[in-house]
């Protein structure tokens, strides 16, 4: 498959999933943020049910890695944040540390996983 039509598909996918969980959450009948994460955690229980390679429920690392992926930009945004607060107290600062420890770690954990 050409890396074009590979790319329209995958644009295809994600027009057709961001249409639809749009709706959803316009749907649902709680508050906007409560809506959106019932969405999520079922989307993200999905992704992990989508990644079991048998019936022992054994997990494909390689096709979850894109939730690593996820964790470790969130984590990376939470830092960038907590940094922009003018009045650093150890607090935060160790905070910070923690996440980029966690994203370090990650980081290391996905560099081994292979197709």
């Amino acid at each position: 498959m050409s890396e074009i039509k590979e790319n329209t598909q995958k644009q295809q996918i994600r027009n057709g999933l961001v249409n639809y969980i749009g709706a959803l959450v316009q749907a649902l009948p709680y508050e906007k943020d409560m809506a959106k994460h019932i969405i999520n955690s079922i989307l993200i229980e999905e992704a992990i049910n989508i990644s079991k390679e048998n019936k022992d429920n054994e997990i494909n690392l390689f096709c979850i890695k894109p939730l690593f992926r996820g964790v470790m930009l969130i984590l990376n945004n939470r830092c960038i944040e907590l940094e922009k607060i003018k009045d650093t107290s150890s607090i935060i600062e160790a905070q910070i540390q923690d996440y980029k420890q966690v994203i370090s770690i990650l980081n290391k954990l996905l560099d081994n996983i292979k197709e």
